[in-house]
């Protein structure tokens, strides 16, 4: 099943059905054909995509921000800031 639409595999027709999962209606019999005895299929969640490497940057930007801002924060016992 992706997303409303449900992939039934037909082994003897050597083809892929798509579905309507809500109501069962046909959306296209064989959109998927020439296969030889088909039984199961993977279907990709696009929902869950890998973000993109601007949105990897800031988030390493950001993790070396805070790295930097922790060690600068964490002083010698005994030790003050300021003069």
């Amino acid at each position: 099943m992706s997303g409303s639409d449900l992939f039934v595999t037909n082994p003897r027709a050597n083809t892929i059905g798509e579905y309507n999962a809500t109501t069962g209606a046909v959306i296209d019999a064989s959109p998927v054909t020439g296969l030889d005895g088909p039984q199961y299929l993977a279907v990709a969640d696009t929902s869950s995509a890998v973000p993109e490497p601007a949105s990897l940057s800031l988030f390493a930007v950001g993790a070396l921000g805070f790295a930097a801002l922790r060690r600068g924060v964490s002083q010698p016992p005994g030790t003050r800031h300021g003069g």
